[in-house]
């Protein structure tokens, strides 16, 4: 298999040496400050089986993320390099049509691979930023998917007692058999007033204005879902409330895991289209 990695964290880069590592001729570009033989430049020959781009896809203005890089790339360029037809494997974020294209989170050994270092980076994250300890603290997690799963089993083993607000009665039955105390969305402004750490996994406004006003103030708030995202973060802002946007946790936290997981949804989308 012939790959082409695009820009992106050092989970792009691991992917590169990884996939490398597994016998697949692989080229990584953007990624000059990760190893500079991975320069800003495209190659000669665009004749890949997969093209990589990052999750997500673009940044503010049209801009590919390349963290990593010497030089900034626009979805534009990238599209009109990367030749018609071809397979590309990218996150959130505009491409132009034309393209055979699968997002890494449609694909289910991503979708639960990724939530392990997602669990896990937001734990960290929180034992970093709050001067207590999770052992004995109140921790209200809204929703119960892949990441909130897990990060409630992680919380639980560290002794934190844990609530979860779920839209389905089905989830707030699965936290209870699991351990947890659980709540209906709608309770959220009357269960955070008790919480030390909130973690929004909702990708949907559900900790608005109200319910941040009933927080502590002393209370860490921890966005853990993508756009639009769930916490209202100008009314934290203007409540004067601690908020952590921590987008991106696998390739910051653990690169090397995050490139095997997407090295394995390339192989799942592999296998599932047979590709010749």
């Amino acid at each position: 298999m012939n790959m082409l990695v695009i820009g992106g964290d050092r989970r792009a880069g691991c992917l590169v040496r990884a996939a490398r590592a597994a016998g697949h001729a692989t080229d990584g570009i953007w990624l000059d400050r990760f190893d500079p033989a991975l320069s800003c430049a495209w190659p000669e020959r665009m004749a890949y089986d997969v093209y990589i781009l990052p999750y997500p896809v673009a940044a503010q203005a049209g801009k590919i993320p390349t963290p990593l890089a010497t030089a900034e790339l626009s979805v534009a360029e990238a599209a009109a390099h990367i030749p018609p037809g071809a397979r590309v494997l990218a996150g959130r974020g505009e491409l132009p049509e034309g393209f055979k294209r699968m997002a890494p989170d449609a694909l289910e050994g991503f979708a639960l691979g990724n939530a392990v270092p997602s669990a896990e980076g937001a734990i960290f994250e929180a034992m970093r930023a709050q001067e207590d300890c999770l052992a004995g603290s109140r921790c209200l997690i809204v929703g119960y998917g892949r990441i909130a799963r897990l990060l409630a089993r992680g919380l639980r083993g560290l002794g934190a007692r844990v609530t979860v607000a779920a839209r389905k009665e089905r989830d707030r039955a699965l936290a209870c058999a699991e351990g947890c105390d659980a709540c209906a969305i709608a309770q959220i402004p009357v269960r955070i007033e008790e919480a030390r750490f909130v973690f929004n996994t909702a990708p949907a406004p559900v900790i608005g204005e109200e319910a941040l006003r009933a927080a502590r103030p002393d209370a860490l708030l921890m966005e853990l879902a993508s756009a639009p995202y769930g916490i209202d973060a100008q009314a934290a802002q203007r409540l004067g409330r601690r908020l952590i946007v921590a987008g991106g946790l696998p390739g910051k936290y653990a690169p090397d895991y995050a490139a095997r997981v997407l090295l394995g949804a390339i192989a799942e989308w592999k296998e599932r289209e047979a590709w010749k």
